[in-house]
């Protein structure tokens, strides 16, 4: 009994980190693809692109061209405003994802992952790396965005994504 148990905690232990991978790969990939579509002009206040570093923790908001927001009496576009950002209530961090409309302004909020120990997003200029962006004051997008979430025991993931819309 007592080598049966041993393997029925190893599999279920094996079970939870592939999950919790699983998890880490569905958020790069929604992140990485949003960024990919960032979009922003100079000349239109719907449209931004920031990152800041808050302690410990990056915080990014972007637009990025997507399906349509269709709901009556309202603009419809292709353009969405998103932004990623970590809290911490005391009992650990939590990331989330923002989604709002950048007419209306309306949010919508989601938790992406729980029980992390960090987000860091940093962004390239296209010779360094820097740890946060203002497109209103660089007047552009980062060549490329790479971002990394530390969960727990030092176990760091990180992506990296190239700003494709010029």
């Amino acid at each position: 009994y007592a080598t049966f148990f041993t393997v029925v905690r190893a599999g279920e232990g094996a079970a939870g980190e592939v999950e919790e991978l699983i998890r880490v790969g569905r958020f790069f990939d929604g992140f990485t693809g949003e960024v990919h579509s960032a979009f922003f002009r100079p000349d239109s206040p719907e449209t931004v692109f920031t990152g800041t570093i808050n302690g410990t923790a990056s915080s990014i908001t972007f637009t990025t061209l997507t399906h349509p927001f269709i709901k009556e009496g309202v603009p419809t576009s292709d353009l969405a405003g998103v932004s990623y950002f970590a809290e911490d209530d005391g009992e650990g961090v939590t990331l989330f994802r923002e989604s709002f409309n950048p007419y209306t302004k309306e949010r919508f909020r989601v938790e992406v992952m729980e029980d992390i120990e960090g987000f860091e997003v940093s962004f390239f200029n296209g010779r360094d790396w820097s740890m946060a962006w203002d497109a209103a004051l660089e007047g552009r997008l980062p060549v490329a965005v790479r971002v990394l979430v530390r969960l727990d025991k030092g176990r760091e993931f990180s992506a990296l994504s190239r700003v494709m819309i010029r």
